[in-house]
Order: structure tokens, then sequence, then C-alpha cells
């Protein structure tokens, strides 16, 4: 993954989006 996505990624999984 790209750093942005990765930070996008980092983001959702703090909101619980991924488990």
């Amino acid at each position: 993954l790209g750093s942005g996505l990765q930070n996008r990624v980092q983001q959702f999984e703090s909101a619980g989006y991924l488990s």
C-alpha cells in the first residue's frame, strides 16, 4: 500500500471499520 493509503487504513482500524 502507498504511504497515504496506509495512513487511511490505520485511521479506519482506529474507527473500528477493520477488525
